[in-house]
């Protein structure tokens, strides 16, 4: 690996190896691109900064317990790249990812700097909130981070499911203002086509609207900037924008005109190269699976709302 005018040869864990490597004092980034602490050892290359964990490359092992261990109880806490080094990279500290196609531009480089900052903030938060006991603090803010960092790096599925009782549902759906807002629009929209949810959806599959968090109109950058400044308490303002909204009857399928009894709310996140930009750049499809920053990713939000209060069991109905 040639850097600003030096070559190293590293092992698959990391460390320069022996008689294969120039003084590289100068420089203060090595093995997958990680700023070097050489300090610690006394030698070029031997400690590194991921930015959650430091890494000894003489090991191929972190020198501390994974924050997200909990998630990954098939690994050692101290692992490296899922003990795939040949395959993955590490990203952070906290997971594998596969090793990333590049950048598209210096722009993209930025954008997704500033990204991963952000998933930083909410991962420093949720240790913190798990250190105070807020086991939900600790969930909603880790979620957060590790979507924002799945984004930035291009990392991660690219469709998640979300059910209503899963803690950033609830989150995003706190005080039912996303249920809320998806069954007064379906209502308004049956009042003005002048029909009863029995003759539309007899008539239609679904009913497709969207949920305008940044409305997508001139002048929009304050409104939107606006909308995502209580991000540090609600981070699902932060992560998440406009979504699509699906609806869909549920109905008694016991009775004899299988009358209706609620609705399956479905609405669909997409986070993209363009949303980041503000619709100002085109955006990024990930082939194949493969990991390309900035890339499109979708998270899919899944409520009910029982017309009927009896019937009622979901977090997200009335």
């Amino acid at each position: 690996m040639a850097s600003a005018g030096y070559t190293y040869y590293y092992s698959v864990a990391g460390i320069i190896m022996p008689g294969k490597g120039f003084d590289a004092k100068k420089y203060r980034y090595g093995f997958n691109g990680k700023e070097n602490d050489n300090e610690v050892y006394g030698s070029t290359g031997t400690f590194q900064d991921y930015g959650m964990r430091m890494y000894d490359t003489r090991l191929g092992r972190f020198i501390s317990v994974d924050p997200i261990s909990k998630e990954y109880p098939y690994y050692s806490p101290y692992q490296f790249a899922g003990n795939k080094p040949v395959l993955f990279v590490d990203l952070d500290g906290l997971e594998e990812g596969k090793k990333a196609i590049g950048f598209n531009s210096a722009i993209d480089v930025v954008a997704a700097g500033t990204v991963k900052a952000a998933s930083y903030f909410y991962m420093f938060r949720a240790v913190a909130s798990m250190a105070a006991g807020d086991k939900k603090g600790y969930e909603k803010y880790m979620e957060c981070g590790l979507l924002l960092s799945n984004f930035a790096s291009g990392t991660g599925p690219n469709t998640q499911y979300f059910s209503s009782t899963s803690t950033i549902s609830q989150e995003l759906n706190r005080g039912n203002r996303l249920v809320n807002y998806a069954m007064t629009e379906f209502s308004s929209a049956l009042e003005e086509m002048g029909k009863t949810p029995e003759e539309y959806f007899n008539e239609n599959v679904a009913y497709r609207g969207t949920y305008n968090f940044s409305p997508d109109h001139t002048d929009t950058y304050w409104e939107s900037a606006e909308k995502h400044t209580d991000a540090a308490k609600h981070p699902v303002d932060l992560v998440f924008g406009g979504m699509n909204i699906s609806i869909l009857p549920i109905r008694n399928m016991e009775s004899d005109d299988n009358e209706i009894i609620g609705f399956s709310i479905t609405f669909e996140n997409i986070m993209s190269r363009e949303s980041l930009m503000y619709r100002s750049g085109e955006n990024i499809s990930r082939d194949n699976n493969e990991s390309q920053p900035l890339s499109t990713q979708r998270q899919i939000f899944n409520f009910t709302f029982y017309t009927k209060e009896e019937s009622s069991t979901d977090g997200g109905n009335q």
